[in-house]
C-alpha cells in the first residue's frame, strides 16, 4: 500500500509544483446535488434518494478534491477523494474511492467498513485511475478509460479483479440553456467484474441538462438522465437538481 502511495506522489508532485509556478493563483469550488437515486458507470448503487457534494481546490491544471454522496434511507455513502491534472484536451485522475452500500447485485463485493484499513485483502477502499480526452467545439467527444487498480474490486479468491471502463461521450447543445449528454460504456474485463459479468456494454443513455433561471442572479442546472445497462437488462429514471 506504501508503494501505491508513492507512486501517486511521484506522478502528481511534481506537475503540482509546475502548476504553482506557472499559475500561483488557486481557485476552490464547492456544489451540493439532489439526486433520485445514486447511479455510476452502469450501477445501481442506490435506490433511494441521495444528495450528494464536493469540494475542490485548483491550480494551473491541478485540482484536488473530495466528492461525497449519501443516502435518505442510510443504506449508501461514499467518501472520495481524488487528484487529476489536465493539459489541453487531456485528463489523468486517480480516485480513492470509499463506498459503503447494501446493493445486493454484486455479490462479491462486501466492504469492510473501517476507513483506516488498507489490508489488501479486507479494505473497502479502490484506487481508481482514469485517463480521458476530450476533443475539440467543434468535435466535443469525450473517451475516459478507468482501471480498478487497487482494493476492494476482489473475486472470491481475494485476487485483484482490475475491472476496466471505456466510456464514449458526446455532449449536444439544444440552446443557451439546455444540453444533451449522450453516452455508451462498457466493461473490457473478459470475466466477472464490477460493471458486470463479462466484456460488453454496461451503460447507454443521455443526460438533458436544463439551468433553471431562479432570479435574475441566481440559476439552478435541473436533470434527467435516461440509463440503460444491456447485460442487465435493466433501465433507470435518475431526476436530479443541482446547488
Amino acid at each position: 500500500m506504501k508503494n501505491l502511495y508513492t507512486i501517486i506522489i511521484a506522478i502528481f508532485f511534481p506537475i503540482a509544483i509546475l502548476a504553482q509556478e506557472s499559475t500561483p493563483a488557486f481557485t476552490s469550488d464547492v456544489s451540493l446535488k439532489f439526486t433520485s437515486r445514486h447511479y455510476w458507470r452502469g450501477i445501481p448503487v442506490s435506490s433511494a434518494p441521495c444528495f450528494e457534494g464536493s469540494l475542490s481546490v485548483s491550480t494551473g491544471g491541478f485540482t484536488i478534491g473530495y466528492w461525497g454522496g449519501y443516502a435518505f434511507d442510510n443504506t449508501y455513502s461514499e467518501f472520495d477523494i481524488y487528484a487529476n491534472y489536465s493539459i489541453g484536451g487531456f485528463t489523468l485522475a486517480v480516485t480513492d474511492l470509499y463506498v459503503i452500500s447494501d446493493e445486493d447485485n454484486l455479490p462479491t463485493y462486501r466492504p469492510n467498513q473501517r476507513y483506516f484499513d488498507f489490508d489488501q485483502k479486507t479494505t473497502s477502499h479502490n484506487f481508481d485511475v482514469t485517463a480521458s480526452y476530450q476533443f475539440g467545439e467543434k468535435f466535443p467527444l469525450k473517451v475516459g478509460l478507468s482501471s480498478m487498480v487497487w482494493g476492494a474490486d476482489r473475486d472470491e479468491n481475494g485476487d485483484q479483479r482490475y475491472s476496466t471502463y471505456l466510456e464514449l461521450g458526446y455532449p449536444v447543445k439544444v440552446n443557451e440553456t439546455t444540453t444533451l449528454d449522450f453516452f455508451i460504456g462498457g466493461v473490457l474485463n473478459n470475466e466477472a467484474s464490477a460493471y458486470g459479468d463479462c466484456a460488453g456494454v454496461v451503460n447507454t443513455g443521455l443526460t438533458g441538462t436544463k439551468q433553471l433561471k431562479i432570479s435574475d442572479k441566481f440559476s439552478m442546472p435541473v436533470s434527467a438522465t435516461i440509463a440503460i445497462n444491456p447485460q442487465r437488462e435493466t433501465g433507470f429514471l435518475i431526476l436530479a437538481f443541482g446547488l
